[in-house]
Parts: C-alpha cells; structure tokens; sequence
C-alpha cells in the first residue's frame, strides 16, 4: 500500500490552507482513497469548517 503525505503550510493566514486542505481531502476521497486530515492550528479552524465539535481532551499539542 502506498502512503502519500501532503502539507499545505503558509505562514501567512487567510489565504485558503483550510479550504484547499478540505476541498483535497474531499476529491481523494470521492476516488475512493483514505485520507486523514491533521489541524495543528490552535484555532480549530478545520474542525469548525467540518462541523465537528471541539475534543475535549487535557494535553495538547500547543
């Protein structure tokens, strides 16, 4: 099985990592691949996009 890792990083913010991160993550799938999407921003901004409630959880990677 092959395994392929991709990171979006930008230092800037609000230039569309989440969303492009997302929209990938949702065509991969759609051709019948697994995918596992990691948000190490502190925001939470991909669970928000996803709907997802936040973990709750007492270590963090921050």
């Amino acid at each position: 099985m092959k395994q392929i890792v991709l990171s979006l990083i930008a230092n800037a913010g609000g230039v569309g990592k989440t969303t492009l991160s997302v929209h990938l993550a949702y065509e991969i799938v759609r051709r019948g691949f697994s995918v596992a999407i990691l948000d190490l921003d502190p925001q939470r901004s991909l669970d928000v996009f996803c709907g997802i409630p936040p973990a709750e959880v007492s270590n963090t990677l921050v």
